[in-house]
């Protein structure tokens, strides 16, 4: 009985291991923290709901811009983890709220007096653009996955372009 619970035990442990998801640097170099729980996981959509709680409740001014920008970021983790690890299914979905909240932030920033972070944020897109165009050119070009990603780059060019200047 006691080698069979600690063979149990065993297998347990192993499955657990091997399908705990593989964590990867998001945008290396960047800064950005790898997300816990990513596009696909059955808690992604209750991560979702707590965020648009957390933006009604979130008063205008400097901490919505603070709460757009983390938001922002962590669409870009996302959207990393699942393009390196060929989540094609999730790849679109990923892509539409990486450009929405680029397009928000973009917004509650232009909205702002804050001339320094409207520069920032230019900086960030520009930097940001570059990732993305190596992570694009992981994808066949031209293929529905490559123009995804081609799709948030031009995104980041007029938003850095229009709103903020």
């Amino acid at each position: 009985m006691r080698n069979f619970l600690i063979f149990l035990s065993l297998i347990l442990i192993s499955f657990t291991l091997l399908s705990a998801p593989r964590i990867i640097k998001a945008g290396e170099g960047l800064n950005l923290k790898p997300e816990k729980i990513n596009p696909g996981s059955f808690k992604y959509p209750l991560k979702r709901i707590w965020e648009k709680i957390s933006v009604v409740l979130t008063p205008s001014g400097k901490n919505k811009v603070k709460l757009y920008e983390k938001l922002f970021e962590t669409r870009l983790s996302e959207l990393n983890y699942v393009t390196e690890n060929k989540k094609l299914g999730e790849i679109e979905k990923a892509s539409q709220r990486f450009s929405f909240y680029a397009g928000v932030l973009a917004q509650e920033a232009g909205r702002s007096d804050n001339p320094g972070k409207k520069l920032q944020l230019s900086e960030k897109f520009k930097v940001y653009g570059n990732m993305l165009a190596g992570t694009r050119d992981k994808f066949e070009f031209e293929s529905s996955y490559w123009l995804l990603i081609q799709q948030n780059i031009d995104t980041l060019t007029i938003l850095t372009n229009d709103n903020l200047k």
